[in-house]
């Protein structure tokens, strides 16, 4: 029987590792190191990290160093 995801998770988009790069413009490896350390949040699903994209946002807000480019 499969599980039911219910609450504010629900609607949440997950993202691998090439996908927040990409989101963030980074590199690949400042995305692993990042997360290696506990910088970032992520989580492992049979080897493969993972992303909530909803917590990467609240995770650059937070963030003292890292500001949204304007759009030009």
């Amino acid at each position: 029987m499969a599980t039911r995801i219910s609450g504010p998770n629900r609607f949440d988009s997950y993202l691998t590792l090439d996908e927040v790069a990409s989101y963030l413009r980074v590199r690949r490896g400042t995305i692993y190191s990042w997360v290696k350390s506990g910088k970032m949040p992520g989580w492992k699903v049979v080897g493969q990290w993972r992303f909530s994209r909803r917590e990467i946002d609240r995770w650059v807000r937070n963030q003292p160093n890292i500001h949204p480019r304007s759009k030009r």
